[in-house]
C-alpha cells in the first residue's frame, strides 16, 4: 500500500486515503474513481465484528457498481480475503480483483463468476479480461406493456445479453394469450372481403350451410345498402374536405390556439422562450377532439397520435404536426438498486442509437401500433345512432326467399326414380347451390341454369 501511494507515476493522480469506521464525511468523495485499494490487513477478529461488516459495506456503497476495485492481502490468510470478497460481493461491484501482495497470486471476480491465477495478468488486462463473460446466468426480463407488441427496447435487452455472452429468457406472468379466441372459427370466408369486395378465400357453395345462410343474407343487404347510397358513397369520394391548417408557431400564435398542458407534470414549460405564451394549466388527452386546444407529445409518439387519432368524418388526421422540436429532459431508464449492467446497457444504447437501429425499431414498433390499433379510439357518445336490427333486413330475407321457393318446387320432382333417389340424398346441397346461384345473380349476369341437370 505504502508504494501505491509513493509512485512517482501516481504524482500526478489525486488520491484519497480513509481509515476507520464509516463517518458522513465520507460521502463528499469522489463517486467513481479510477480505483478503488482496499488494504485490510491481517486481524481476522476485526474484520469478523458485525460492526465492521457494516461499516465496510457502507463504505463501499458510496462508490459507483462499475467501480475497478483491488484488494491487496494475503491469500495464505483466507479468512480475511473471504470476509472481504463476500462483502465486496454482496455489496455488487461489476470486478474486483483480489491480490497476493507477497506471492502475486489474483482472483478475478465479474459479479458473477471467479477465476484463480498463479501469477498477475498483465496490467491492461487485470480488470478488464472477461469482463463480459456472463454466460450461464440469463438476463430475466417480465413483458407487460400491453400496448407495445413490437417494444424496440426488447431488440435493446437481447443486444446487450449477446454482448455479455449470455442470453435473454422472458418471465412467465400470468396473461393469457387472447390470439385466435377473439372470432370464430364457424366462417372460413372473410365476411368483409367477400361480402363488400367480392373476394373468396373459399369457394361458397362448397361451405358449410351455416357459412352459406350468413354470406346470401349480407350479399343481398349489401346490395340493398350500395344501390341506396350509392350517390352518397361517390360524393364522398370526390368531395375533398377544404380546412385551412396552422403549419407553424407563427400560424399559430396568430391563431389563437393555445397548450392545455398539466402543469403540476411539467411546470418549466411556463418559461419555455417560445411556447410559454401559449401554455395555459388543464390536463388534456390526446384522443380529445377539441379544436380550440394544442398539444405537445413526445417525437417518437407524434406520428402514431396521428394516425390513432384520424378523423373519419373529415377524412383527415385530427391534429397537424408542426416542424418544431425542442429538448424536454433525458432519457431515463430505472433498474434497481447497484445494477451490475448498468455501463454495459448504457454503452449498447449509445452504439444502437448512433448506429440507426434504435431509429429503425422504433420505426417499425410504430407501423406495427398503427396497423393494429388505428381506428380504435374512444368514441363520441352513440345515444342519437341505431344499429341495424332483424327488421332491417326483412328485404334481404324476402328477396332470398323468393329464389328459394322455385327450388323447393323444383328439387323434389325428378325425371325417372334413379335420379329421385339421388336427390332425396343430396337435395340439400343442391337446394343451396341453386339458390346461391340466384343471389349471385342479383349483382352480375351469370349463364343460363340447365334446368335437366338440376332435375
Amino acid at each position: 500500500m505504502n508504494a501505491v501511494l509513493q509512485s512517482d507515476r501516481l504524482t500526478g493522480v489525486t488520491k484519497y486515503l480513509v481509515k476507520g469506521s464509516y463517518f458522513e464525511e465520507m460521502e463528499s468523495l469522489a463517486c467513481n474513481p479510477s480505483l478503488l485499494v482496499i488494504f485490510p490487513g491481517e486481524d481476522v477478529i476485526y474484520f469478523d465484528n458485525e460492526e465492521t461488516k457494516k461499516n465496510l459495506s457502507r463504505t463501499m456503497r458510496l462508490f459507483h457498481p462499475a467501480t475497478k476495485v483491488l484488494v491487496l492481502t494475503d491469500l495464505e490468510n483466507p479468512q480475511v480475503a473471504e470476509i472481504v470478497g463476500v462483502q465486496i460481493y454482496t455489496v455488487k461491484f461489476m470486478y474486483f480483483v483480489i491480490m497476493d501482495s507477497r506471492t502475486m497470486r489474483i482472483v478475478q471476480c465479474n459479479g458473477v463468476w471467479d477465476w484463480s491465477w498463479p501469477r498477475a495478468l498483465q496490467p491492461m488486462n487485470l480488470f478488464t479480461w472477461d469482463s463480459h463473460n456472463m454466460m450461464g446466468r440469463r438476463i430475466s426480463y417480465v413483458q407487460n406493456e400491453q400496448m407495445q407488441a413490437f417494444y424496440y427496447n426488447y431488440h435493446w435487452l437481447n443486444e446487450t445479453a449477446k454482448y455479455l455472452h449470455t442470453e435473454a429468457e422472458e418471465f412467465p406472468n400470468d396473461c393469457h394469450k387472447l390470439e385466435g379466441n377473439s372470432f370464430t372459427k364457424h366462417l372460413i370466408n372473410n365476411p368483409t372481403l367477400l361480402v363488400v369486395c367480392g373476394f373468396e378465400r373459399h369457394n361458397l357453395h362448397r361451405s358449410g350451410r351455416t357459412e352459406k345462410f350468413i354470406f346470401l343474407s349480407l350479399i343481398v343487404l349489401m346490395f340493398f345498402m350500395s344501390n341506396a347510397f350509392e350517390t352518397k358513397f361517390v360524393s364522398l369520394m370526390i368531395s375533398k374536405p377544404s380546412i385551412q391548417r396552422v403549419k407553424s408557431i407563427e400560424d399559430l400564435a396568430k391563431s389563437g390556439l393555445k397548450f392545455q398542458v398539466d402543469l403540476n407534470n411539467s411546470p418549466q414549460l411556463v418559461s419555455h422562450p417560445i411556447i410559454g405564451k401559449m401554455v395555459v394549466h388543464k390536463s388534456s388527452e390526446v384522443q380529445d377532439e377539441d379544436p380550440t386546444i394544442a398539444q405537445t407529445m413526445m417525437s417518437d409518439v407524434v406520428r402514431m397520435r396521428m394516425d390513432l387519432t384520424f378523423n373519419y368524418n373529415r377524412l383527415q388526421s385530427f391534429y397537424v404536426k408542426l416542424n418544431y422540436r425542442y429538448f424536454h429532459g433525458y432519457e431515463i431508464y430505472w433498474t434497481k438498486d447497484r445494477f451490475l449492467f448498468q455501463d454495459a446497457f448504457k454503452y449498447t444504447h449509445i452504439t444502437l442509437v448512433e448506429a440507426g437501429l434504435m431509429g429503425l425499431w422504433k420505426k417499425q414498433w410504430r407501423a406495427q401500433m398503427r396497423s393494429k390499433y388505428v381506428g380504435r379510439r374512444p368514441r363520441k357518445s352513440i345515444s342519437n345512432k341505431k344499429n341495424i336490427e332483424f327488421e332491417d333486413m326483412q328485404p334481404a330475407w324476402m328477396a332470398l326467399a323468393k329464389f328459394m321457393c322455385p327450388g323447393m318446387v323444383a328439387l323434389p320432382c325428378p325425371e325417372n326414380p334413379k335420379r329421385g333417389t339421388m336427390v332425396a340424398t343430396h337435395n340439400h346441397d343442391l337446394f343451396l347451390e341453386f339458390c346461391t346461384a340466384l343471389a349471385v345473380d342479383l349483382f352480375c349476369p351469370v349463364p343460363k341454369i340447365d334446368w335437366n341437370c338440376l332435375g
